[in-house]
């Protein structure tokens, strides 16, 4: 007849290590028209990934500062940034706007 005891709830204290890594990193501009710049800090050794809505991949960049864009078409596109270090992944909405 279902369990016969029962524990008190409890919370969990979680370190959100996206959030660091969020901190480590700066995309920048967007919206964006030829290229992005991808800062990261010292030693923060990551792969971008350029994808479109359909999970197309369109770029792929490692550890390099630059992703060019001039060749697409005006639309939103996603960028992931892996930590190569640690596997975690953010993902930011890239706006490409025309010249």
């Amino acid at each position: 007849e279902g369990c016969p005891t029962t524990s008190s709830p409890f919370n969990i204290a979680t370190n959100n290590i996206l959030d660091s890594i969020k901190q480590k990193m700066n995309v920048y501009p967007n919206p964006a028209r030829a290229f992005i710049n991808i800062e990261v800090s010292e030693g923060l050794k990551y792969e971008a990934t350029l994808y479109n809505l359909q999970g197309r991949i369109l770029a792929r960049k490692t550890n390099e500062s630059i992703m060019q864009i001039h060749f697409l078409p005006q639309g939103t596109y996603l960028l992931e940034i892996k930590d190569l270090n640690s596997n975690q992944r953010i993902h930011k909405k890239i706006v490409k706007e025309n010249k």
